[in-house]
């Protein structure tokens, strides 16, 4: 559960998958992403919100 400083809460339901990369490109198919890139987990960035790291490993 998240709770911004306005007060209000959300939660989130987050789904991992562990994936090898082969080839092709990356692409968004809805528009819905500004920015789509591989990179290795020691280089990931911060999220936006406060999420478990442990999720990632």
């Amino acid at each position: 559960r998240h709770t911004y400083p306005n007060g209000d809460e959300v939660e989130y339901i987050i789904v991992v998958f562990e994936c090898e990369v082969s080839g092709g490109e990356l692409k968004s198919i809805d528009g819905e992403s500004l920015k789509l890139k591989y990179f290795p987990l020691s280089e990931k960035p911060l999220l936006a919100l406060p999420y478990l790291d442990k999720i990632f490993l």
